[in-house]
């Protein structure tokens, strides 16, 4: 069977990558009569990707830049707001709040998602101080709400699908003024937001028992919008008594990670040293181009974030490595650098062979290493992998959950990048391999996801990486060997293999190019998936990927699957030895059937996730391939000729 890719399959998978809107805020247009109360977005892959806004007496639907869709009067007092299949659901008390019972009047109203009219209106006066919060969660609804003084406890109200009354869940978390506000689940935790001053953030398990408070102000929205994006609402009232709400990207609970650090950063001065410390996921190898990881893209995301810092992050991560050999080589490359702050990433080998309760008492004792020398931690879970003998899924969370727990017990921030890419499974399982450069690595796309996590952390919610291109320039060595006069040796796919050679002497007259052709005419994906595998063991200076176009394969996962592993085998194992650059099909055939044009998009954005240089064709560019080939070796070579 020969794969048709659909372009809404291709596109909702790019929609779950690079969900959100550039910019620190999104500012909800026009002033409301009452105050920001609640927030909540659609799903990732929406294609109509919207906010939806509560300022208790009018319900707003928004586009992500915040101009208005629809706005609609509402009935005082609508209170935080869920997003579900179509629907939106808002708390609303008609009666009194923080009232012994017998004063409120709890409701859920129900409305449409796309033109804001009242679906359906649910009592549930099981909310006895006054319904203020919402979520939905596994087929339930739970809700929240005021509370009288004298409480030492919030409650959480739960709901079947036609809002039956479930039960009650009880948080032991003291008083908090006026009970609480808001809630919604990130990370795999649920979090309330209280009214107070200052305000607080509690956080929970699945099972409503308090894992962390903060004094973080989320009670009058907070809305999950990726695996590692939240919007936190913020209100504000005018001179003129009317109120304007806005949305900043944040991550609740991150108060407490790195605070020195955090401090360090804002105040620019002190060089600023992190350590990221882990396994060939950390590492500088193959499946993010061979030159960059993750530890560099927080270094650029922290430089974004803070421009008066001067901060250095230094790469630990070793391949096949687990906590053991992390122990016995923490001091040498960790520690001797001094750092302030270390980020560690260890479980997809200990999996295979440290028990668990060996690896959770190892990541206490690199914590502890750490804290000797005055160093900050934030533990990070690994990425999410694919189920295989090896490394099946449910071991994995094992790992996951020891480094969570170990987190807690230690009172260590955890950056939970397996959420962060299980987020990408369950919206599209496109959308997950196409961060994923093989069945356990992540490629560089998924790295900078990973790097706008431990940047979020460090108080940079609204880090966005995905505008930062591959190295410049794209083939060093191949520069460095024709200003020396030396000969350089071309493995190319067609036609390349007739143009490099012509191409690199428009450099360097005097260049000396042997060339071997790669054949992959007439050949399937998965074919020359096969054949590149003999690229490692070939003595070569520069290898040309060029896929053509008719390369398919019987399956869209199968297609990006085997065009990783032809960009995987084209590099080295390592740190690069030898340079590589691909073309896209429409570089080469600019006249492309639409099964080819969605190959061709597909195959652009795998070669922009290895983190390598790549010539493509602009719209309304008709040369001819060995014209773009020629203009892109000069803009490499600083435009010599």
């Amino acid at each position: 069977m020969r794969v048709r890719f659909l372009g809404g399959l291709f596109c909702a998978a790019v929609a779950v990558l690079f969900f959100g809107v550039s910019g620190a805020e999104i500012v909800c247009e026009g002033t409301y009569g009452g105050h920001l109360q609640g927030l909540a977005a659609t799903d990732p892959a929406d294609p109509e990707q919207a906010l939806y806004w509560s300022f208790t007496v009018d319900l707003v639907k928004t586009d992500m830049a915040g101009k208005i869709l629809k706005r609609v009067a509402v009935p005082n007092h609508h209170g935080d707001v869920a997003y579900d299949q179509g629907k939106v659901y808002v708390a609303v008390n008609l009666g009194e709040f923080n009232q012994e019972p017998g004063q409120a009047d709890s409701w859920v109203y129900v409305y449409d998602a796309g033109d804001l009219s009242l679906l359906s209106k649910h009592e549930v006066q099981e909310v006895v101080h006054g319904a203020g919060g919402i979520e939905r969660h596994d087929g339930s609804f739970f809700v929240v709400g005021g509370l009288p003084e004298g409480y030492s406890e919030n409650y959480v109200y739960e709901y079947d699908e036609t809002f039956t009354f479930v039960g009650r869940h009880v948080i032991d978390s003291g008083y908090t003024r006026l009970g609480i506000q808001t809630t919604g689940r990130f990370n795999g935790y649920w979090w309330f937001g209280c009214y107070g001053d200052p305000p607080e953030l509690l956080q929970t398990d699945d099972a409503f028992r308090l894992v962390g408070q903060y004094q973080e102000n989320f009670s009058v929205g907070v809305a999950s919008v990726t695996g590692n994006r939240c919007l936190q609402g913020i209100t504000q009232r005018g001179k003129d008594n009317r109120w304007t709400g806005r949305a900043v990207f944040a991550l609740p609970g991150a108060s407490k990670a790195a605070p020195n650090t955090k401090r360090l950063l804002a105040a620019g001065g002190e060089r600023v040293r992190v350590v990221c410390f882990g396994d060939s996921v950390t590492g500088v190898y193959y499946h993010t181009g061979g030159r960059r990881a993750y530890a560099d893209m927080l270094e650029a995301a922290l430089r974004r974030g803070y421009p008066g810092a001067d901060v250095a992050v230094i790469n630990a991560g070793v391949s096949g490595h687990s906590t053991v050999n992390a122990l016995a080589r923490i001091e040498k490359d960790v520690l001797a650098h001094k750092p302030h702050l270390v980020t560690v990433m260890f479980g997809l080998n200990d999996m295979v062979r440290v028990p668990l309760d060996a690896f959770e008492n190892n990541l206490g004792a690199i914590v502890q290493r750490c804290r000797d020398i005055g160093a900050e931690v934030l533990l990070c879970t690994p990425n999410a992998v694919y189920d295989t003998e090896t490394r099946p899924t449910a071991k994995l969370e094992q790992y996951v959950g020891a480094i969570r727990r170990a987190g807690e017990r230690l009172g260590v921030y955890v950056v939970d990048c397996y959420r962060v890419f299980e987020s990408f499974r369950a919206g599209d399982p496109l959308g997950f391999a196409v961060v994923m450069s093989d069945e356990i690595h992540p490629n560089m796309t998924g790295h900078k996801r990973m790097a706008e996590a431990i940047a979020a952390a460090l108080g940079l919610g609204d880090a966005s990486l995905a505008d930062v291109g591959p190295p410049d320039p794209a083939i060093p060595k191949i520069l460095a060997l024709l200003d020396a006069g030396d000969p350089v040796k071309v493995y190319a796919m067609p036609p390349f293999d007739a143009l490099i050679g012509p191409a690199l002497r428009q450099l360097n007259p005097a260049s000396q190019v042997e060339v071997t052709a790669w054949p992959v005419e007439g050949r399937r994906l998965t074919e020359i998936e096969t054949a590149a595998k003999q690229v490692r063991k070939m003595d070569v200076d520069l290898v040309v990927v060029a896929a053509p176009a008719g390369a398919d394969a019987d399956t869209p996962e199968q297609f990006i699957r085997s065009y990783s592993w032809v960009l995987n085998w084209a590099l080295s194992f390592g740190r690069q030895e030898w340079d590589c650059f691909a073309a896209a099909p429409s570089a080469v055939q600019p006249d492309l059937n639409a099964e080819e044009r969605e190959r061709d998009r597909l195959a652009r954005t795998l070669i922009e996730a290895q983190d390598l240089g790549m010539i493509e064709r602009q719209p309304g560019d008709d040369r001819p391939v060995e014209a773009l080939l020629v203009d892109w070796l000069r803009k490499q070579g600083g435009a010599r000729r």
